[in-house]
């Protein structure tokens, strides 16, 4: 099978399999503003985000990029020398996973009062959100086992558990949802829904993993010199990966200085923009890095993988921006306008999603590039360029958040994205080779595609008075008929334009 041909199947397995995680993750997102008032959503939402932040830094991020390039070359040298490494690998990651949940237990308080420092004015509030943050720790052991076995199975080409065990997170929160009433304070119910989800997300690889016999255990015969390879590339990449939490703490933290319910606007107008950047970004991203690893000693092959998955997340992702944020008022209002979510909460969540969604094509991009560098083992540099976009998210927050509120914290996080991406292509072009991804006329192509689908939903959302109350089949009538108008004008457009050819080109 060729790269472009792997590549392709990989796709489709991973964002089949992302598709259903990230509906049950709207589903979920929902259900928890209809169930649960604004004070409540902010509390869980916090509550998580530490945890939560911690799986982004020591587990699927990071441990993907450093154990695949690791096992891709272990797997040259033979199978059994493959589970060797991996026990290995396994082994000192739970050992580092076991000391961060106990340690985090320990210090959840003083965390919390340095991140939500607002909570401690309204009674009890700080007090839930620390219990609830203590139940939920344990999950960062969990999703890194959950994590460690997802690279192993990437590696030997086996997408679909991967982009399918976040749904099972979801589900679990959407019963528990749903049953809150049994618990006291409500919130709660939330706590005990990640552990479980946590569970049966660890529980899903195992079946493939047993098939595939690349079945994890602890060892106490070590693979040095593999161990060292995984913690050079894991070091500069838990300090890469690292700085998106980070962010986003910055960001709970800014969000929190703006007024009550803003951390929850913020928090679902960034999972909306996270569900075609997981369906798409992150399925290409996953797929392409184990097909960057093994043929990072043929340059030329290596700018032709690379080429044809940049065309193909700017064929998506462009128009997709320009759509999405045509839409984002009547997105938010038919999904989320239910329960105790109301007009103003529509309104400040809607502002928010226009602004972030300038942050999806970059990310697409960083994404995509990031397992550039990392096929070249080299992941220092983009570290480095990851503590510049946070240091221009954090400038720009601090500049514009007193006089624009959460607006300002979305253009943050948009600019700091598209930053970084700039940067990571810049400089692999002049160090490696002249990267030239896409032509001129491509990109010209794909503006005026991109134009067109914002024009064409545009036009029938600004047709329609949205703030009109119990109306929601026409509301959806709507936004159907703006999704639809728009994929058309894309459909369309890339059929005049011939972008089909451009992206088969070498």
């Amino acid at each position: 099978m060729s790269d472009r041909s792997s590549i392709k199947k990989a796709l489709i397995v991973f964002s089949g399999g992302t598709f259903i995680s990230r509906i049950t993750g709207l589903i979920r997102d929902i259900s928890a503003a209809a169930f649960f008032t604004s004070s409540e959503n902010d509390i869980w939402v916090v509550a998580f985000r530490i945890p939560n932040l911690l799986r982004g830094i020591l587990a699927e991020g990071t441990t993907n990029m450093a154990v695949v390039p690791v096992l891709t070359d272990a797997l040259k040298e033979g199978r059994e020398k493959a589970k060797r490494v991996s026990n290995s690998i396994f082994t000192a990651f739970l050992v580092v996973l076991l000391v961060v949940s106990i340690v985090g237990v320990i210090i959840t308080p003083q965390i919390l009062k340095l991140m939500v420092p607002d909570f401690v004015e309204i009674p009890g509030k700080m007090e839930t959100t620390i219990n609830l943050t203590r139940i939920m720790f344990p999950y960062i052991l969990l999703i890194g086992i959950t994590a460690f076995c997802m690279g192993s199975l990437n590696t030997i080409g086996h997408f679909f558990a991967s982009s399918i065990h976040p749904a099972l997170l979801n589900i679990s929160l959407i019963f528990f949802a749903y049953i809150s009433y049994m618990f006291e304070p409500r919130v709660k119910a939330i706590a005990f829904a990640v552990i479980i989800g946590g569970i049966l997300q660890v529980l899903i690889h195992i079946p493939y993993l047993k098939k595939y016999d690349f079945m994890p255990h602890l060892t106490t015969k070590f693979e040095v010199k593999e161990l060292i390879k995984t913690w050079k590339l894991f070091m500069p990449s838990l300090l890469s990966i690292s700085v998106v939490p980070i962010t986003v703490m910055m960001n709970t933290y800014f969000a929190s200085t703006v007024g009550p319910g803003t951390i929850s606007h913020f928090f679902w107008s960034d999972r909306l923009v996270q569900f075609p950047i997981g369906i798409f970004a992150v399925a290409l991203g996953t797929a392409i890095l184990p097909i960057l690893s093994r043929c990072c000693d043929d340059i030329e092959k290596l700018k032709s993988n690379y080429s044809y998955a940049f065309k193909i997340c700017t064929l998506f992702l462009l128009p997709a921006t320009a759509g999405l944020m045509a839409i984002s008022l009547p997105l938010v209002k038919v999904g989320f306008k239910h329960g105790h979510f109301n007009w103003m909460d529509t309104v400040s969540t809607s502002t928010s999603l226009f602004w972030l969604m300038l942050t999806l094509y970059p990310s697409g991009i960083i994404r995509i590039t990031v397992p550039l560098f990392y096929s070249m083992k080299n992941s220092l540099r983009p570290a480095i360029f990851s503590l510049i976009a946070l240091a221009v998210n954090i400038t720009i927050c601090f500049t514009t958040v007193r006089h624009f509120g959460i607006k300002g914290i979305s253009f943050a996080v948009s600019a700091a994205s598209l930053v970084n991406a700039t940067l990571l292509l810049t400089y692999f072009s002049r160090k490696y080779t002249q990267l030239r991804p896409v032509s001129l006329t491509f990109g010209i192509k794909m503006a005026i595609i991109s134009a067109a689908t914002f024009l064409g939903a545009h036009l029938v959302v600004i047709s329609r008075d949205w703030s009109m109350q119990n109306v929601f089949l026409h509301d959806a009538l709507y936004l159907l008929l703006a999704v639809a108008t728009g994929t058309l004008m894309f459909i369309a457009f890339s059929l005049i334009l011939k972008v089909r050819k451009e992206v088969q080109k070498p």
